[in-house]
């Protein structure tokens, strides 16, 4: 047929197993062989996961504010996995034998657990964010809806799997305080503002509903950024933005976007 196949280790669902499968995209290939070794190195370490998680101390703001969505299991698992992705800083795919991930692995164990505190107090950061932007909502009356709608999907099931959360997360909730703030003293400015971002989040919103999570979709998951960006400059611009010119990249990432 002259189609090229990408091999993947990937995660049975719903099971404790690791198993390989075949990927028309090289982009998803990654992204599943990525999931796969970090389930695999999860199993290989079960007695030093649950010792992590039996040591992880998350306060009751972080609680309340970021695990609504999980259940406690998940948010742990998905706590840890994230740990292991940032500790181990390489390209997962080039873990293709056990050799591979033998070596992968004895690399990885001593630098787990501090970087899974690194994760925790990054998190446990965004909660005070997180407050002042829920106080100034509630006096920022038309625009309440849509700032409060923004920060929900900050934070919405499975929000732990996006890389942006380590990265760029930060960047995002000082630029919805600002908005936040902003809107509080002046609603119709923000709304006025807002007008620029409608069509595409609409677009994006609808793009969502074909896929089971942002991450599923690659090119709906770097659409996202950019349009995190586009928001960013549009209401809070002495925050940097990643990228120069957000709004001129938006149109040409959304006709590439293939879900």
């Amino acid at each position: 047929s002259g189609r090229f196949f990408y091999p993947a280790l990937a995660p049975e669902k719903n099971s404790d197993t690791v198993g390989k499968q075949l990927f028309l995209k090289q982009s998803e290939a990654r992204r599943i062989h990525r999931q796969g070794v970090c389930k695999l190195f999860m199993m290989e370490n079960a007695s030093m996961a649950k010792f992590l998680k039996r040591s992880l101390k998350l306060s009751n703001e972080l609680k309340l504010s970021l695990m609504v969505n999980y259940s406690k299991e998940d948010f742990e698992n998905a706590l840890l996995e994230a740990a292991v992705v940032n500790a181990a800083q390489r390209d997962f795919c080039s873990i293709r034998s056990a050799e591979d991930f033998s070596r992968f692995s004895q690399q990885l164990l001593p630098l787990w657990s501090d970087t899974l505190d690194e994760l925790c107090e990054e998190l446990e950061s965004f909660t005070t964010l997180i407050t002042e932007i829920k106080n100034f909502i509630r006096r920022a009356k038309n625009a309440a809806e849509n700032i409060s709608e923004h920060l929900d999907f900050l934070f919405a099931p499975g929000f732990l799997e996006r890389p942006a959360v380590w990265s760029d997360y930060r960047r995002y909730l000082r630029a919805l305080k600002l908005r936040a703030q902003r809107a509080a003293d002046a609603p119709g400015k923000d709304m006025e503002k807002a007008q620029n971002l409608y069509e595409w989040e609409e677009r994006f919103n609808a793009a969502l509903n074909s896929v089971e999570d942002l991450t599923d979709s690659d090119g709906l998951y770097e659409f996202w950024e950019l349009l995190e960006e586009c928001r960013i400059a549009t209401f809070a611009p002495e925050i940097k933005t990643a990228v120069k010119a957000p709004f001129a990249k938006l149109e040409k990432s959304w006709d590439s976007l293939r879900i």
